[in-house]
């Protein structure tokens, strides 16, 4: 039943998704393992982030692709686990779990890096060269909240814009991850507008923030999106998402002895937003703010809103296999998507309402 579920929902969904483009594989001994973050730099050209293989993939705005870089190490240029990735005119920048943000050439060369001391990565934009915005998750004795701060480019915050309580951890016990928290949590998000203006906000609630290139508050709108109660699909979908194990093997949420889940209350409003042209789209999938990361799902479902007046203009769904991932940044959309091999086909995809 839960297959037959799954499948009803991928065929039922997919006429939500338009595909726009098909990149190439790549070629020769690189091969895509763990796609966990992309963007595409302002002339076009795309790059997509392997945490499994540490390697940086790169494509041509046309489609073709051009090479893979990276090498694992701590050293100048090296990586141990990259999650986020900005591209600007003239650098790529990657976010790494160990709280390093490094600094490549548009053709990967390595440029500097720099740390972000207490950031774990979520979310950053880059206004300057040497200003960031940051949206990460800090812990303290008294809960959990999101922030959302501007650095400079050697890691020293300048200023909190944003700090909103986590309510999706309703107790935090001791130990790592003893927690008791809400299915579908809600996620802090940033996204470009253009090369002047930045948006940011957490799903607890509608409101999103704007930010100029010098990190002033320039803008807040609020939007017009409905609460959805979990169905017993999205607690099916939510119970079984899996983490690696210490010992390489596969762990569900439901088979994690310190958390536990509720269902009691309404899902987040979304995990990441995207603007395009007039319009906003706010999509909401099973990955929120654990200690995963604002990264992409196979499945997630949506809603257009109207930019300027923040009204609900339609809404939508769609369904990839399973351990395909799907990513948002400013303004386009990107398919990982496993095929009948098991191989990854990369495809920028739209929303239905939003092109």
């Amino acid at each position: 039943m839960i297959q037959l579920t799954f499948l009803l929902f991928f065929f039922a969904g997919n006429h939500d998704v338009i595909e726009i483009k098909t990149f190439d594989s790549p070629s020769g001994d690189e091969f895509l393992s763990y796609p966990v973050s992309m963007c595409f730099a302002p002339q076009g050209r795309l790059f997509v982030a392997d945490q499994g293989n540490l390697r940086i993939h790169i494509w041509e705005a046309d489609g073709t692709y051009v090479k893979g870089f990276g090498r694992q190490g701590q050293g100048p240029g090296e990586m141990v686990n990259p999650f986020q990735m900005v591209a600007t005119k003239d650098a790529l920048y990657v976010w790494e779990d160990q709280r390093i943000m490094v600094i490549f050439d548009l053709d990967g060369n390595y440029q500097s890096s720099f740390r972000t001391s207490d950031a774990r990565p979520r979310v950053f934009g880059v206004l300057k060269p040497d200003l960031f915005l940051l949206g990460h998750k800090r812990d303290t004795e008294k809960g959990s909240s999101m922030v959302v701060t501007l650095r400079n480019n050697q890691g020293e915050t300048l200023n909190e814009l944003l700090n909103i309580v986590n309510n999706g951890f309703i107790k935090l016990g001791e130990g790592d991850n003893n927690a008791y928290l809400k299915a579908y949590l809600p996620e802090v998000d940033i996204q470009a507008l253009d090369n002047n203006r930045w948006y940011f906000g957490f799903s607890q609630n509608n409101d999103l923030y704007a930010v100029d290139e010098n990190g002033k508050v320039v803008d807040k709108k609020h939007f017009e999106i409905p609460l959805q109660e979990a169905t017993d699909e999205d607690k099916e979908v939510f119970g079984n998402l899996n983490f690696p194990g210490p010992n390489g093997e596969r762990i569900a949420v439901k088979d994690m002895p310190n958390i536990r889940i509720t269902y009691d209350f309404p899902k987040a409003s979304y995990t990441h937003f995207l603007i395009k042209n007039d319009r906003i789209a706010f999509v909401l999938t099973p990955i929120g703010s654990t200690d995963g990361t604002n990264t992409g799902f196979a499945r997630g479902t949506f809603y257009i809103n109207d930019f300027q007046t923040g009204k609900l203009l339609s809404r939508g769904a769609y369904g990839f296999p399973e351990d395909s991932t799907v990513f948002y940044k400013n303004g386009r959309m990107l398919g990982c998507i496993l095929n009948q091999e098991n191989d990854y086909v990369v495809k920028e995809l739209s929303l239905k309402g939003l092109q």
